[in-house]
């Protein structure tokens, strides 16, 4: 074989070992390339600082559709400003094929724009025999999320106010929280390693706490003050998370609150949504007769409450239920309830809301004061102040405030058909009986008239004194015969003898006479005005008569014979 022939077939032989050396090379690419495509992390190779590919992951990750979408665009178009320095630093590194950098946490900024927490490695390779650089993804999102959760955690252990204190298995202190130092004294260093009921000042079984609701238990501090303490018991991995809320000074603030009320003289109430009575103080306890009633965890409505009048109030009308049904308050609301023995006592209230932050299901507190002695002075105060202390009766400015009254009433109802009528009544030479027997008898003259005048005029009519010797009467919805008879019959009845100092007398009277009806335009005291002059009009035919201020009606005369007159 000639030299020739021999390179040819040489060169033959070396042509098909770079053909077989192609072709093995492109299925060792192909072999990786399905090998990479189907990792599930995100992998890209970039040459020339330029993506040259991407597996379906890495396509994923960065938000793209396809290949196409990131094959030949700048690596840096998908990397944050502020990590391109750093990327940059790490690949220059790398020196020999197959070296690789150490994880790193980047930004990157996906397809959209969105930027994304990841952390890569970096492989120095070749790309179709050119120099390359594998990247390998993980995205951060989860684990950063996770771990600001744990340092979320981790701060809210420390700044909560409640102990929480994890143990072992066998209850020996593992952590102490700074909330557990400023309740119990002992500082992290020296509660770690104790058992937890040394630290703790009580013992407890762990175990059996868990699960179960807090409870209320008395802890010792190191320096051995106790402490009023909820305590709860939860089971985790190797051990147990022991809560401990201080209510130390709440229970010491509700104990001196709790002092304050039962030394207080009003009474107060706790009622519930119900109208249950939760708690009462003793004040409360001595006026509702309690210890008879057990009127503590029993239904309010078996006490009767009545308003001013004397009426019964339905439950739903009580202070309590107004204050639960609004959650406004009450302030000063009058209701009266009777005693066992009879007895009515008035009660000033107050209600309110005790929890304003949650009125639907807060209960209500009532509180309230006996106001019966002054309720019973003001009433006799204001008797005296409408009623001749003398006689008894109704003086000028109460029978002037009834009769305007009444005068209001009739002007309301318009046409009720009724004859109202005042009679202005003056007992005919009193002065005589003065003179003659002292004003001791003319008083008890005018007592025994006042008694007659009240017993002759019964409800809803009415007489009052309204001067020395005069009287005025408001007869209400009489007709021209009753108007009459009741005249002749105040007439007769002071005729009737009256004893003075052994002797006897007869009273005559003058009196004049109004008759108000629908439309009245007169103030009551134009009318009392016009029954003292028809008054004085039989005053001066000589006294016993009685004239209507009307002057189509006639006067009338009683002068019965044998009758001895005042003189």
């Amino acid at each position: 074989m000639s030299d020739n022939n021999r390179d040819v077939i040489t060169g033959k032989a070396i042509g098909a070992d770079e053909d077989a050396s192609e072709r093995r090379a492109l299925r060792e690419h192909e072999h990786y390339q399905s090998l990479v495509e189907h990792n599930p992390h995100p992998i890209a190779v970039h040459s020339g600082g330029v993506i040259v590919y991407a597996n379906r992951a890495a396509i994923v990750e960065i938000g793209a559709t396809s290949l196409n979408d990131l094959v030949g665009r700048p690596i840096t178009d998908f990397m944050h400003p502020d990590s391109i320095r750093e990327i940059t630093t790490k690949l220059v590194s790398l020196t020999t094929d197959g070296d690789f950098t150490d994880a790193v946490e980047v930004r990157m900024v996906r397809f959209d724009g969105s930027v994304i927490d990841m952390e890569i490695v970096s492989v120095l390779t070749k790309w179709r025999g050119a120099l390359a650089y594998q990247v390998i993804f993980r995205d951060l999102t989860a684990t950063k999320a996770a771990e600001q959760a744990i340092r979320h955690q981790v701060a809210l252990v420390a700044t909560v106010s409640d102990a929480i204190i994890a143990t072992d298995s066998a209850g020996t202190v593992v952590s102490w929280n700074p909330a557990a130092q400023s309740i119990y004294g002992s500082t992290a260093v020296e509660a770690i390693g104790c058992p937890v009921a040394e630290v703790l000042g009580a013992p407890m079984n762990l175990r059996r706490r868990v699960g179960k609701p807090a409870e209320s238990v008395v802890h010792y501090a190191k320096d051995g003050t106790p402490r009023m303490m909820r305590l709860a018991v939860s089971e985790m991995d190797g051990g147990y998370v022991v809560v401990c809320s201080d209510n130390t000074a709440q229970i010491e603030a509700e104990t001196k609150f709790t002092s304050v009320v039962n030394s207080l003289q009003e009474g107060v109430l706790l009622i519930s949504q119900d109208g249950v009575v939760e708690s009462a103080n003793p004040a409360a306890r001595r006026m509702f007769e309690s210890e008879k009633r057990r009127s503590a965890g029993s239904t309010a409505e078996r006490i009767t409450i009545v308003d001013l009048n004397g009426i019964p109030i339905p439950p739903q009308n009580w202070p309590s239920q107004i204050v639960t049904a609004t959650h406004k308050p009450v302030i000063d609301a009058i209701v009266g309830f009777d005693r066992l023995d009879g007895s009515r006592v008035w009660l000033s209230c107050n209600g309110f809301v005790l929890n304003p932050n949650d009125p639907d299901h807060s209960s209500v507190v009532i509180s309230f004061t006996d106001v019966t002695e002054s309720r019973a002075r003001a009433a006799r105060l204001e008797y005296a102040a409408d009623h001749d202390m003398m006689t008894d009766l109704p003086n000028r400015s109460y029978v002037l405030r009834r009769l305007t009254t009444m005068l209001e009433n009739r002007a309301a109802q318009h046409d009720s058909g009724d004859i109202d009528v005042v009679m202005y009544i003056d007992l005919d030479k009193l002065k005589n009986v003065n003179d003659s027997h002292g004003h001791r008898a003319g008083d008890r003259a005018l007592i025994a008239v006042s008694r007659r005048l009240r017993a002759a005029l019964p409800a809803p009519h009415f007489v009052g004194r309204v001067g020395g010797d005069e009287f005025v009467a408001v007869l209400i919805g009489v007709d021209e015969e009753d108007m009459e008879d009741i005249s002749d019959d105040i007439h007769l009845l002071l005729l009737d003898p009256i004893e003075i100092n052994g002797e006897e007398f007869r009273m005559r009277t003058s009196v004049g006479i109004v008759r108000i009806r629908d439309g009245e335009k007169r103030t009551a005291q134009d009318i009392i005005s016009d029954a003292d002059t028809a008054m004085y009009q039989a005053k001066l035919r000589g006294g016993g008569h009685t004239v209507e201020h009307d002057k189509a009606h006639p006067s009338r005369e009683f002068t019965p014979e044998a009758i001895k007159l005042v003189r």
